[in-house]
């Protein structure tokens, strides 16, 4: 199962747990990055996603 995606353009996208969803209601989470803050995020992003 997908929980994380982060796209070339800065979108990091968030799938919640199926706990989470059933409790929230909320199946996405979709979160727009600057340049600067996806740079500075990419190396944590990389040890959960492989290129």
């Amino acid at each position: 199962m997908k929980t994380l995606e982060f796209t070339c353009g800065g979108l990091l996208m968030l799938w919640p747990t199926p706990e989470v969803r059933q409790s929230s209601g909320i199946s996405l989470i979709q979160i727009r990055l600057n340049a600067q803050q996806a740079d500075r995020l990419k190396p944590l992003i990389g040890a959960f996603v492989p290129s």
